[in-house]
């Protein structure tokens, strides 16, 4: 997906540093985090394999957990996921981009770890890990995720998503 000229400006403005929090250490203690924010993928095939790691991980049990998506990809998931979050296109700038005021609103929730399911590069998902100042952020690896993420997936091999969905269990939980 190709984005235009002043959306990819405005990126990459909005990553002018390296990580908006200093990474952390993972350790095998059992600490899991929780709350955990999810942004979830927006084309059919990946939020298919999203659903079902996300039940098999037993992410609906967890106590708290937030998960985000673009408006136009909500009808991908089932109804009764109440904790769905997402942002209406009269919210976005003419860059394409959230305002301070409103990314603010959206990233108060008090996470410990975010992860970003969503295996291509998206500017308001960018603009979300950017703001959000948590200890862990484990996201798939495109242009900039070195600036944005503390856990990179690579994605060197065939099944891509199944594989790195399985990492993130094993990171997370």
């Amino acid at each position: 997906m190709e984005f235009p000229l002043r959306t990819r400006l405005a990126v990459r403005w909005t990553l002018r540093s390296r990580l908006s929090s200093p990474p952390q250490r993972l350790g095998t203690q059992g600490h899991l985090p929780d709350p955990v924010m999810v942004l979830l993928p927006l084309e059919k095939e990946y939020s298919r394999v999203a659903r079902h790691f996300l039940r098999e991980a037993g992410w609906e049990r967890r106590s708290r957990f937030r998960l985000w998506v673009a408006p136009e990809a909500r009808e991908l998931y089932p109804e009764s996921w109440t904790q769905i979050q997402s942002w209406t296109p009269a919210d976005l700038t003419r860059m394409g981009l959230l305002p301070k005021k409103i990314l603010r609103e959206k990233v108060e929730f008090a996470a410990e770890a975010l992860v970003n399911l969503h295996p291509r590069f998206h500017p308001v998902y960018c603009q979300l890990v950017h703001a959000c100042p948590l200890p862990l952020k484990v996201g798939f690896q495109h242009r900039h995720a070195e600036r944005l993420y503390h856990v990179i997936l690579t994605n060197s091999r065939s099944p891509v998503i199944e594989t790195g969905y399985r990492q993130i269990e094993r990171l997370i939980g």
